[in-house]
């Protein structure tokens, strides 16, 4: 009776094969990157991090200017 159900189960999702298959493909995708890719992924990583730096900046800027002006109408 065990036995039965532990064979639905694996029918179930999908059989114990083919997860291992998908594993192997993604593995083998991942070590298809070659170098230029990975120096894109990096360099796009750091720009991304300026522009996001530059931005919280320019917040941190215009929060400053507005609270000055509600300073200054509260006068």
């Amino acid at each position: 009776m065990e036995e039965e159900i532990e064979e639905s189960l694996v029918l179930e999702a999908g059989g114990g094969d083919t997860s291992v298959g998908e594993t192997s493909w993604l593995h083998g995708k991942s070590q298809m990157l070659d170098e230029s890719e990975v120096d894109g992924c990096h360099k796009q990583t750091e720009q991304l991090r300026l522009s996001s730096e530059r931005k919280e900046e320019h917040v941190s800027r215009l929060q400053l200017e507005q609270s000055a002006l509600k300073e200054k109408s509260s006068q």
